[in-house]
């Protein structure tokens, strides 16, 4: 009689690399989806009366928006990009009830590039060559030929 043959131990190699291939892929699929995941308020100008914290980024996201203040009212705006921005120049146009009131002006674009937005912590309120008084002012930027984000905000006596 034959003895039996002694039974064949399988490797568990391709197990381990079966397993570690897939937490790649679901690592990667998980990178691809938070990268791409839309910001709240994406491509719009939203207004606070709180101040924003220079050098500190909320995710994009401004508590306590505002769409009007009273003449005089500490004003601080955040521009929430509809994309990430690379290395082109974003320009910011601000219009006083449908007329010119600031001419296109670049940004920086290290407060730009590679940001989803841009908190300001200027107080619009205070800025001595722009007097905010009432009025309804209209907020744009542009990057290139697209708006990337506008917002209105309203003045009242």
């Amino acid at each position: 009689m034959w003895a039996a043959p002694p039974p064949v131990r399988r490797s568990r190699l391709p197990r381990i690399i079966a397993v570690v291939v897939v937490l790649a892929l679901l690592a990667g699929a998980a990178l691809f989806v938070l990268g791409n995941m839309q910001v709240p308020d994406a491509g719009k100008v939203v207004f606070s009366t709180d101040k924003p914290v220079a050098g500190q980024s909320s995710g994009c996201k401004v508590d306590h928006q505002v769409t009007s203040v009273s003449a005089g009212t500490s004003v601080y705006a955040t521009y929430i990009f509809s994309a990430k921005q690379g290395s082109d120049v974003v320009s910011i146009t601000v219009t006083k009830d449908g007329s010119p009131f600031l001419p296109a002006t670049a940004m920086q674009t290290s407060d730009t590039q590679g940001y989803n937005c841009f908190a300001d912590t200027s107080d619009l309120s205070q800025i001595p060559s722009l007097p905010f008084d009432a009025g309804s002012y209209k907020f744009t930027l542009t990057s290139g030929n697209n708006t990337i984000s506008e917002g209105t905000l309203t003045v009242t006596p």
